[in-house]
């Protein structure tokens, strides 16, 4: 499980450069669209089509490695209220729940992608973009997190099997040490 882990850790952490990457590229796509229509009251042609694109390349590449940093939204509301056997029961139950979601949401976005493939589906507007490539990395990002929240559920039924403290305090701990020992 910990060498599935370093890899998913692994792709997750580069798909998310990438995800940096295509916001960068999105950001300058408009930046220029904006300063042409200003100068010459003419847009670039296909930066509106390509837009949204980029956008759902760089959420979707992004989703893994937001549930691998904790920076997912997350309400506690419930669980930091209880005990810990109780949390981790819980959190066992959502886990659960979620990683089948995911893997659903997962599924359903590659047969869209399939389908945008076969009937080689291209954007609305003046220039015709190939959907497919960004549709094909929605599955792909929905795979990632759900394997992400899966490690969670793992590491929550172990800590309740094992009676264990609360994996997520470790890693959270883990996480904000890191960050200091980086900015340090």
């Amino acid at each position: 499980m910990t060498r599935v882990r370093t890899i998913v850790r692994g792709l997750s952490g580069a798909l998310a450069a990438v995800a940096a990457v295509a916001l960068i590229i999105l950001m300058l796509i408009t930046v220029a669209d904006v300063v042409r229509r200003a100068l010459t009251d003419k847009s670039i042609e296909g930066a509106i089509e390509v837009a949204p694109l980029l956008l759902l390349g760089a959420v979707a590449l992004g989703l893994g490695y937001a549930e691998q940093t904790l920076t997912h939204v997350r309400t506690s509301l419930v669980t930091s209220r209880v005990g810990l056997k109780t949390r981790l029961i819980l959190r066992s139950i959502g886990g659960t729940l979620v990683t089948a979601l995911l893997l659903w949401f997962s599924w359903e976005s590659f047969q869209r992608a399939i389908t945008a493939i076969e009937e080689n589906d291209v954007t609305p507007g003046f220039v015709a973009i190939h959907t497919w490539p960004a549709r094909v990395l929605v599955p792909i990002g929905f795979l990632l997190f759900a394997l992400h929240v899966f490690f969670r559920l793992y590491d929550d039924v172990q800590a309740l099997r094992k009676g264990e403290p609360d994996p997520r305090e470790l890693e959270a701990a883990q996480l904000n040490d890191d960050a200091v020992e980086v900015h340090a």
